[in-house]
């Protein structure tokens, strides 16, 4: 209170046994969103299930710390809305780099945070696949484009994005920037198109179809000062639209 701090992300306890005293008598506990520390049951006079009445509307996971009645515990908000994120790609397919990198990051992500779906456009039968290798809690949906006036999986693609309801959508390579951007106006969600190398071989087509497109991009990111300078004399979008990361 006298931080005016009124809403606290994460809470680390460590109280050596008074943590039923010390929940129970905790004010503006709604006010934090994620609280974590080590549960003396030895010590602190209640058991597990009236520590966890101190905390309505909070789920909790525990997991075992030393000898004894010690237990880790993590607390959190279970009204705490999750991130909703698309990732958008051409294929999952192993020997890209761009999908071997999202597979990276993936593992990153956290599940009581961020609900994470990846949606590919195309099958790629040439190759291994890399979608038995995704964490376990994120989901993947497979479609078969056939070209980029495929209505079919136009309409699949967006009764996709309507079941999810995304709030941030990230695509790369050409085909899923495009795809993705056309159904934008449909929707809410923010999107982030990515740009990973410099194609020297797309068209006239692909150039004025990104120029279309670019006011769609919440972001364009390049992967490196050089492929945002390639990019924007490629296409002729403003370099200042392009953010490097």
């Amino acid at each position: 209170v006298d931080l005016n701090i009124k809403k606290i992300d994460l809470l680390k306890i460590d109280v050596e046994g008074a943590e039923y005293e010390i929940f129970s008598n905790f004010k503006n506990k709604e006010n934090v969103g994620v609280m974590i520390g080590e549960l003396h049951l030895d010590l602190m006079g209640a058991s597990l299930e009236e520590f966890k009445n101190t905390l309505p509307g909070y789920d909790f996971k525990f997991s075992g710390a030393g000898k004894g009645k010690r237990l880790l515990f993590k607390a959190y908000d279970n009204s705490f809305k999750k991130v909703k994120i698309v990732f958008g790609l051409v294929s999952f397919a192993a020997g890209g780099g761009i999908e071997q990198q999202l597979l990276q990051q993936l593992y990153v992500y956290k599940a009581e945070k961020y609900e994470i779906r990846l949606i590919t456009l195309f099958y790629v039968t040439d190759r291994p696949h890399l979608y038995e290798k995704l964490p376990l809690h994120i989901k993947y949906s497979i479609l078969n484009f056939r070209g980029y006036f495929d209505i079919k999986n136009y309409f699949k693609l967006y009764k996709e994005l309507k079941s999810i309801d995304p709030d941030i959508v990230i695509t790369s390579m050409f085909p899923a920037n495009a795809v993705f951007r056309i159904l934008k106006p449909f929707f809410n969600y923010k999107i982030i198109t990515r740009e990973h190398n410099t194609y020297t071989d797309k068209s006239i087509f692909h150039h004025i179809i990104e120029r279309l497109l670019a006011p769609l991009s919440n972001k364009i990111v390049a992967v490196s000062l050089g492929v945002a300078d390639f990019f924007s004399r490629q296409t002729g979008i403003k370099r200042e639209k392009i953010m490097v990361i």
